[in-house]
């Protein structure tokens, strides 16, 4: 297997648009023939929102898609605080000194072996 990456530079991460143009390439990518279906992806992003739905403590998008606003960063915070998330810390970097402006983001996916390009 071949570990791969979306990395997303900085951007406003609780902004809907944002958020779905996330969703549309990671979906594209794990459609993607090459992606192991069986080990998927780790989307840092997915886990959190459905984590920050379940606290019920959170603003999210009238159709309830996209964790929005001032909140995003508070409940990324508890997120990331949580045991069985911390495996997520490495893949959301934070500004020097300020913990409010995420710089950049990768989700992981993982490749099937790629056969020989010489052929």
């Amino acid at each position: 297997r071949v570990p791969t990456s979306l990395y997303v530079g900085k951007v406003d991460y609780s902004s809907y648009s944002v958020q779905e143009e996330i969703d549309r390439l990671v979906e594209a990518l794990f459609d993607s023939d090459t992606i192991d279906e069986t080990l998927g992806k780790e989307d840092w992003l997915a886990e959190l929102r459905t984590f920050a739905n379940l606290t019920g403590s959170f603003n999210f998008s009238a159709d309830g898609k996209y964790l929005v606003g001032s909140s995003f960063i508070p409940a990324l915070h508890l997120f990331l605080s949580q045991s069985q998330f911390k495996r997520f810390e490495d893949d959301i970097i934070f500004g020097e000194n300020d913990n409010q402006t995420i710089l950049f983001s990768r989700i992981n996916f993982q490749h099937n072996q790629l056969g020989n390009s010489d052929k």
